[in-house]
């Protein structure tokens, strides 16, 4: 399977985030503490922007209801819904990405 580069290494920063399309999905790629991150856009519960989200203590909130999700696995913090959906980066070269096939597996 193929790498899909998402960002240069260089432009990552703590606080960096950054609304990536993949095929006809968007993601939203992330640093935190120093590591790269990748998530489902979208809230699991409503569907809403999390690229608006107020992030705090390695969890992402949806602006919408207030419902916080891991960063690390998705996992809803404070409510009962579906997990956020993450995704393995992949470092290749002087690139963050990710692999097609841990894509494929998870939609």
């Amino acid at each position: 399977m193929a790498y899909v580069e998402l960002e240069k290494l260089i432009n990552l920063y703590d606080g960096y985030r950054k609304v990536v399309r993949v095929g006809t999905r968007d993601l939203l790629l992330l640093q935190l503490d120093g590591e790269p991150l990748l998530v489902d856009r979208l809230c699991p519960h409503a569907g809403y922007e999390l690229d608006r989200g107020e992030i705090e203590n390695a969890c992402i909130t949806c602006p919408l209801h207030g419902i916080s999700f891991s960063l690390r696995d998705g996992k809803p913090q404070n409510a009962r819904c579906a997990p956020l959906k993450t995704y393995p980066v992949a470092l290749e070269g002087n690139s963050v990405g990710v692999e097609e096939r841990d894509l494929q597996r998870r939609f």
